[in-house]
């Protein structure tokens, strides 16, 4: 408070300086105050949303003339241009850029270009201009999607543009490329070079999709916990207007070095597209959501390719667990001895529904994957998978879908290594509506009890509770 008080005398001093000039001086300096308070104010929201009584969390002065630099710098983002990601429209033919990359990882370097586009818009005959200091050299693309197997209705396609470096060009390291497309479309777009972010190349971290809006804070840091509590230390966040309590969690695991969040913006400036050139229908508004995601899974590879060997794809709603009794690191280096070199080991799914939930024995309310003591057995629909930084090229919700050199995939064994737990909130036939067998009723008839989730009860329980009552949540 004694900060808003100096400014508002300094401003009163300023505006009684002159009196021809007193009201006009007077508003502006009214004015100057109210946003000086007010974005104090949204600062201060992001550590401290609950009201004044923070929790401990690396302590910063908010709204102190002396520390400015501190204020800025209390954002949920990591700041750094290269680090951002932007929206690169062509509004009149309906392509949208999200970002380019260097891939040397061959003897031959590439320049991978991602984003979406409309489906009405080909981009066969497609161009690279590269420039340097001494030459300019044209190279033809080679475009495919990412995934368009699903979901089934699409306006927007997510593609990736191919264009290879000519000998002469390699050593030189271009900034950006200039993308010719044909009708004469022409788009310049910033090369994104991977960072080692650590000294030594760590093995493993958990990459999630973007995410937007306000979830369950409880589940959020069960999630988190649970696979602490199995031997992750790494996660990689995608975030596309992440708010309210869920923003603070976030917060509070980035401050504790637990979460990189990577900033997406892309996701609302594409809706805001996509509502501009007509409403959008739930099922192609979905699709929209789920072509864009890709593009976060393929910026996940390229951008951290050189901090981390293997990437864990899952949502929030998903873990993977080891079946023995063995962290996820020590079961995944199991599985590598005897399989080294594939793009992806893929992991089956066991489906946790609304309907099979079975557990009389609730520790506590706290612990939502605790509420199931059993699931169907594993079955490959929609699996998920660890994937190869070094051998991945085309990443999909599920798996590898193309890699370089080594094969795409491989199927883990889940009764020796592990699987994937999924829990969703809806009922069975609500997912599998579309099959013609009565997937639910075989399922329900095939549940088993699930001790992998029960194996990290108690601690993470303990975790859950404790970080509760710290973050002022409970």
């Amino acid at each position: 408070m004694k900060w808003y008080i100096s400014q508002l005398q300094a401003m009163v001093s300023v505006c009684s300086y002159s009196t021809k000039l007193f009201l006009v001086r007077c508003v502006f300096c009214t004015i100057g105050v109210i946003v000086a308070i007010v974005s104090c104010l949204t600062l201060t929201e992001h550590i401290c949303f609950r009201g004044s009584i923070c929790p401990p969390v690396k302590t910063i002065t908010v709204c102190s003339t002396s520390n400015k630099a501190s204020a800025r710098q209390i954002s949920h983002h990591q700041q750094d241009m290269d680090e951002l990601r932007s929206f690169y429209p062509l509004f009149d033919i309906g392509v949208y850029v999200y970002a380019s990359y260097w891939d040397d990882r061959m003897n031959d370097p590439v320049i991978r270009i991602t984003g979406l586009r409309l489906d009405s818009t080909s981009l066969n005959s497609s161009r690279c201009l590269i420039q340097t200091a001494d030459d300019n050299v044209t190279v033809v693309a080679d475009v495919s999607n990412i995934y368009s197997d699903w979901p089934y209705v699409f306006k927007y396609y997510a593609f990736m543009m191919v264009c290879s470096i000519p000998t002469q060009l390699v050593k030189w390291h271009p900034n950006q490329v200039t993308i010719l497309l044909s009708g004469g479309a022409i788009l310049s777009v910033p090369i994104t070079y991977a960072k080692a972010l650590f000294s030594k190349q760590k093995e493993l971290a958990v990459c999630v999709k973007p995410i937007h809006g306000q979830f369950d804070v409880i589940r959020m840091i069960e999630w988190v916990e649970i696979q602490k509590a199995s031997g992750i230390t790494e996660f990689i966040l995608y975030d596309a207007d992440l708010h309210g309590a869920s923003r603070y969690v976030v917060d509070y695991y980035r401050i504790k070095g637990l979460v990189q969040i990577v900033r997406f913006p892309f996701l609302l400036a594409i809706l805001r597209t996509a509502d501009r050139d007509g409403v959008l229908g739930p099922q192609l508004r979905y699709s929209l959501y789920q072509q864009t995601y890709l593009l976060a899974l393929q910026d996940c590879i390229y951008r951290f390719r050189l901090s981390y060997d293997f990437l864990i794809v899952i949502d929030l709603d998903e873990v993977i667990l080891p079946t023995g009794d063995e962290s996820v690191v020590e079961m995944f280096r199991r599985q590598r001895r005897n399989n080294p070199k594939f793009a992806s080991y893929v992991f089956p799914t066991a489906w946790y529904f609304r309907e099979f939930r079975n557990n009389t024995e609730v520790a506590s309310s706290l612990l939502y994957m605790q509420t199931y003591a059993g699931a169907p057995p594993p079955n490959w629909y929609q699996p998920k998978s660890i994937v190869s930084t070094r051998y991945a090229v085309l990443v999909n919700y599920h798996e590898a879908k193309t890699s370089l050199v080594v094969p795409p995939r491989h199927e883990v064994p889940w009764e020796r290594f592990g699987y994937v737990h999924h829990f969703r909130d809806g009922t069975c036939r609500e997912k599998f509506r579309t099959e013609k067998d009565d997937v639910c009723a075989r399922m329900k008839r095939t549940i088993r009890p699930d001790p992998s989730i029960r194996r990290y009860k108690i601690v993470t329980l303990k975790r859950v509770y404790k970080l509760m009552k710290y973050l002022q949540l409970s």
